[in-house]
């Protein structure tokens, strides 16, 4: 499914963290983000996922409307932040049971298909095991397992690399790609080399350039004051 970004902008107060970002995703690509920190990578991807509303533009999955019909388009997108979203006293088999009924998996499925996710993001063997008591790339895992549940086209995700081993590097690496070559999308925000091709790429530099700051009223006129006030013994 394709996903089509069209000149979307967000601010914070009066600062511009992007402005004028536009691309096209095409069904079978895995397009990756990238920028500096603070460059706004994390607030795009939480735009696109319909998380929070971005000041200007549109973002278009298939025939929806992020502005329009934002229901229907989140229907179609997938998001995994940097939180894993796993209590600490939950087995990742009871996570992703929940995640499963919170997404309406159809409940004649959810079983084998909460099994095959433990399967494929190599849980099985820690599936019964409370997360407080897993390592954080153990439950960045669990974490990213429920994107198996929800048969999104999308996938929208933020560092999904970030404390895996090799070995579950690959593993993801695999699902991704499985995921695209099922006609599926995806846009990865990244610091560091990608173990996937590369077929798009995106800099937030691009988007970013520093808007001027708007005058404060209640400030009017302060420098004059600071330049005639003595200064401190």
């Amino acid at each position: 499914m394709r996903l089509e970004v069209k000149d979307l902008a967000a601010f914070r107060g009066d600062r511009r963290i992007f402005a004028g970002v536009s691309f096209v995703i095409e069904p079978g690509v895995a397009a990756t983000l990238r920028g500096p920190n603070g460059s706004g990578k994390t607030t795009l991807l939480r735009a696109l996922a319909g998380l929070s509303r971005p000041a200007a533009g549109d973002a278009v999955a298939a025939d929806a409307s992020l502005q329009q019909e934002r229901d229907l388009y989140q229907e179609r997108i997938a998001y995994a932040g940097h939180a894993d979203a796993v209590k600490p006293a939950m087995t990742p088999r009871e996570a992703l049971r929940f995640w499963g009924d919170y997404f309406d998996t159809p409940r004649a499925e959810l079983d084998e298909r909460v099994e095959a996710a433990l399967t494929q993001f190599e849980l099985t063997d820690f599936a019964d095991r409370p997360a407080g008591r897993l390592s954080a790339g153990q439950r960045r895992r669990t974490g990213l397992a429920r994107l198996l549940l929800l048969e999104r086209p999308i996938w929208l995700l933020d560092e999904p690399f970030n404390a895996l081993d090799a070995n579950a590097v690959d593993a993801l690496a695999r699902i991704i790609q499985s995921h695209l070559n099922a006609g599926g999308a995806a846009l990865l925000a990244l610091h560091g080399p990608s173990p996937l091709r590369e077929d798009a790429t995106f800099n937030m530099t691009d988007f970013t350039a520093v808007a001027p700051p708007a005058s404060d009223p209640f400030l009017d006129g302060f420098d004059d004051v600071f330049a005639q006030t003595e200064p401190l013994p």
